[in-house]
């Protein structure tokens, strides 16, 4: 049997945390064969009060840092895990029950490999929140069409051997915020060799509410990190900015399928637009960092 050690990183948000939680105690596998790290990224006010209830019904452990971000809290988690496998997860998801076998099942025959699971929204309510997992299914369509050779997972459902991870080298700091950090770590695995595979069946609630400010707010952001992402790429060889290009110039996939998919005239334009806004704050981040960049070191 597989062990795994469940890593979620969490600042300020002691709600969702809550949920989370609630929600690994209905995980379907030996219970001696996984156990969870929450890695409190320097809240305001201590979590101690909300992971208490759990201990008794997890096999919990809580840590305290000061805060610097979600890769340095994922970092400081896999250092203390001790299970065979790390399965990292955000504090605003919730895995299905059979998250952990159906991450079990496909490690059996890729061991080596890292495993990516399928996330879906659970705020179907929420436009915003559904436009952002829209927007991560398009990109896993376009990055990983053959799933036994993928390209790129989002760090909120992925999972790999902790020997592998620290050889790696862990998430970078460079990303002190939730932007691109994934991508320059699943960009690491592959460049040192290894591979990523879907598994469509780990599936991951993803309970992230937002509002149009942090829907803009998160794109922006994620520009600001892909320019960081594109950066050290090029240093290390592994790729460059014009390969990115592709992605951008396949309309069908990021544009005309998601309107012909959505219901109804007034669906269709609430997609335009809220596509149409992703790319131009992912742009306006991704140039406001180039300028902020170079600005600082010319001085």
């Amino acid at each position: 049997m597989l062990s795994f050690t469940i890593i979620i990183p969490t600042y300020n948000r002691p709600q969702q945390i809550k949920l989370c939680l609630d929600a690994l105690t209905y995980i379907e596998y030996p219970a001696d064969s996984w156990n969870v790290i929450v890695v409190d990224d320097g809240s305001p006010k201590p979590l101690d009060e909300i992971i208490d209830p759990f201990k008794h019904r997890l096999n919990l452990t809580l840590l305290r840092k000061p805060n610097a971000g979600p890769a340095s809290a994922r970092n400081l988690g896999a250092q203390h895990a001790v299970g065979e496998f790390l399965a990292f997860t955000d504090d605003d998801c919730r895995p299905h029950a059979h998250w952990l076998r159906e991450l079990s099942v496909i490690l059996e025959k890729h061991p080596a490999a890292m495993i990516g699971g399928y996330t879906i929204n659970a705020l179907i309510d929420n436009p915003y929140s559904g436009a952002s997992q829209l927007i991560a299914d398009i990109v896993y369509r376009h990055y990983n069409p053959n799933p036994q050779d993928s390209i790129f997972f989002t760090s909120n459902n992925m999972v790999m051997s902790k020997e592998t991870f620290l050889e790696i080298g862990g998430f970078s700091t460079l990303f002190d915020k939730a932007a691109a950090e994934d991508r320059d770590f699943c960009d690491r695995w592959r460049f040192s060799g290894r591979k990523l595979v879907y598994a469509p069946n780990a599936i991951m609630y993803h309970a992230h509410h937002m509002t149009l400010n942090a829907y803009l707010r998160q794109h922006f952001n994620y520009g600001r990190g892909a320019y960081h992402f594109h950066q050290v790429r090029a240093e290390r060889g592994s790729g460059s900015l014009t390969t990115e290009t592709k992605f951008h110039l396949n309309l069908a996939n990021w544009l005309i399928d998601p309107i012909t998919l959505s219901r109804g005239l007034s669906g269709k334009f609430m997609t335009f637009s809220l596509l149409m806004m992703w790319q131009a704050a992912n742009a306006a981040g991704y140039f406001v960092e180039m300028g902020r960049t170079r600005f600082a070191s010319k001085r």
